[in-house]
């Protein structure tokens, strides 16, 4: 989601009416969103099957890893974005759209390879994806609890710890096994493993850093949990076990952030605008799963199964640019729509 830069505090105090001020809840819904899944799927994960509930269980939470992708279609739902995309349409509409053209013709042209390939790359850059947001969640946190901008430990460990999951996650991901790469599995494995004991090492550091000079502990807290975000990846050796649990746990960290953000809007009312969010998530949520359904596209199916990659790749994209809080516009409104973080109360 978020490709960061440091935020200053505004000089003006939190609007007496400020939407969602409370900063305790969003430091616990973010932290429950990343707690439960990391535990909860890799362990449950083979107990599916043995009762109606508990499968009924996964199936929402695979629903909310997949709808949170439409949560991006709000950015041109709302009128401050829509009219930025439009103004920069190069990036936030040219290039989705090229992307969303290429993975099609790539599947389309060269079949299995293409799309062998395809998740090769698409895989890589979702759990990058994942990396930056949970860099950005913790700068989100720094911000609410004005401990300070991340450190370059944390800076450090955030950046390793999805290079790990990546490599690491090459033993589960059946795409690698049929590549140029596959008698590469294992030095793949053995790497990923090295680079996530340095990431956590790096984010102990950090947290022993923080405690001594009396930090709120949610700091230390989120740097070492978000450290260990891609560790089931090493103890599963099914890829539903390994990876399920931090793809749910970040689509989760999206909805709440995604919420906030709406809620925040001044231009119209938090009713309004989550309104519109939702909007637009079940529209993008009902396109993904109506490419998913194969068999109604006849000869283009083909192009389908390559655009259907491309069309997820698109939130990617759109978020890196959106998030990108070394711009100013896009400072601006997080410090409008997340004023309640500034709050010192």
């Amino acid at each position: 989601m978020v490709k960061i830069g440091d935020i200053e505090a505004p000089a003006a105090t939190v609007p007496a009416g400020a939407v969602l001020n409370d900063k305790s809840l969003f430091i616990f819904l973010v932290a429950a969103a990343t707690i439960f899944p990391l535990l909860f799927v890799p362990l449950a994960a083979p107990a599916r099957g043995s009762g109606a509930s508990m499968e009924d269980i996964f199936r929402l939470l695979l629903l909310a890893s997949t709808m949170h992708v439409g949560l991006t279609a709000y950015f041109y739902l709302d009128r401050e974005y829509r009219a930025h995309a439009l103004k920069h349409s190069s990036y936030y509409i040219l290039l989705p759209a090229a992307v969303i053209l290429t993975s099609g013709l790539l599947t389309w042209r060269f079949a299995q390879n293409g799309t062998t390939y395809l998740l090769l790359f698409y895989h890589a850059w979702l759990l990058f994806h994942y990396g930056r947001q949970n860099y950005g969640v913790l700068a989100f946190i720094s911000l609410a609890t004005h401990s300070g901008r991340p450190l370059f430990s944390e800076r450090l460990s955030l950046h390793l710890a999805p290079l790990g999951g990546i490599i690491g996650a090459h033993a589960v991901f059946g795409p690698f096994e049929k590549s140029v790469f596959a008698p590469y599995v294992d030095v793949s494995f053995h790497l990923g493993i090295a680079l996530t004991v340095s990431a956590v090492a790096l984010a102990l550091f950090a947290a022993v850093r923080h405690m001594m000079q009396s930090a709120p502990i949610w700091r230390p807290f989120f740097i070492v949990l978000l450290s260990l975000f891609y560790v089931p990846t090493f103890f599963f050796d099914n890829y539903f076990q390994a990876v399920m649990g931090y793809a749910i746990a970040h689509a989760l960290q999206y909805f709440v952030f995604m919420f906030f953000l709406a809620a925040g809007a001044s231009n119209k009312t938090p009713a309004r605008s989550i309104i519109a969010l939702i909007i637009g998530m079940l529209m993008v949520w009902g396109l993904i799963l109506l490419m998913r359904e194969r068999a109604i596209w006849g000869p283009l199916q083909p192009f389908i199964v390559g655009a259907a990659t491309g069309l997820i790749m698109w939130h990617f994209v759109m978020d890196a640019g959106f998030w990108k809080l070394s711009k100013p516009w896009q400072r601006a409104r997080v410090q409008e729509r997340y004023a309640f973080l500034f709050d010192r109360t």
